[in-house]
C-alpha cells in the first residue's frame, strides 16, 4: 500500500468502517512510514482538540436574526408565487418543460429552413407551389365568373322573352 491509498483510508480507519484486511494493510502501512503515522497522529489530536473547545453561547442578536431567516424565506417565496405566470420559475418549471422543447426544436426547424441553403432552395420550391396554386385559383374564379356571367346572360333573355308578348296572343 502506498502512501496515498493510505491517506484515503484515514477517515474510515478513524470511524472503524474498515473491513479487518484493509484495517491490517494500513496498520503495517503505518508501522513503516513515519510520515503517515504522524499524520494521522495529528488528525486524533486535532479531533481530541475540538472535542474540547468550550461551547459558545450565542449572542441574542444573533438568535434573534437566525430565528428571523425562515421568516424570511417564507415571504421571498411569496413573492416569487405572486409573480405567476411572469415568474422565471414558472417558465423553468418541470411541467412547463416540454412545451420548452417544442418551441426550442420549432425554432431550431425554423432556423434550419430559414438561414440555411438547404432551407433557402425548399422556401423557394414552397413559394414557386403557393404561387403556382394561387394562380390556379385565380384561373377558377375567372372561370367561374365567366360561367355566372353566362348564366346571367341567359337567365335575362329567359326572362325578356318571357316578358315579351307570346307570338300566339292576339290583340
Amino acid at each position: 500500500m502506498d502512501c496515498k491509498e493510505a491517506r484515503q483510508l484515514f477517515s474510515a480507519y478513524l470511524e472503524a468502517e474498515l473491513s479487518p484486511r484493509e484495517e491490517e494493510k494500513l496498520k503495517s502501512h503505518l508501522a513503516q512510514c513515519q510520515v503517515c503515522s504522524s499524520l494521522l497522529a495529528t488528525i486524533v489530536g486535532l479531533g481530541q482538540e475540538l472535542r474540547n473547545l468550550p461551547e459558545v453561547e450565542p449572542s441574542e442578536d444573533l438568535l434573534h436574526r437566525l430565528y428571523l431567516i425562515p421568516e424570511k424565506s417564507t415571504v421571498q417565496k411569496e413573492k416569487f408565487s405572486r409573480k405567476g405566470f411572469f415568474g422565471w420559475k414558472f417558465w423553468l418549471s418541470p411541467a412547463f418543460q416540454p412545451v420548452l422543447i417544442a418551441v426550442t426544436a420549432l425554432m431550431m426547424i425554423i432556423s434550419l429552413f430559414s438561414f440555411t441553403p438547404v432551407g433557402k432552395s425548399w422556401q423557394k420550391t414552397a413559394w414557386f407551389e403557393i404561387h403556382q396554386g394561387y394562380s390556379l385559383a385565380q384561373k377558377l374564379l375567372v372561370k367561374a365568373g365567366v360561367w355566372t356571367d353566362k348564366i346571367k346572360g341567359y337567365q335575362e333573355d329567359f326572362m325578356a322573352s318571357i316578358k315579351s308578348k307570346s307570338p300566339y296572343d292576339s290583340d
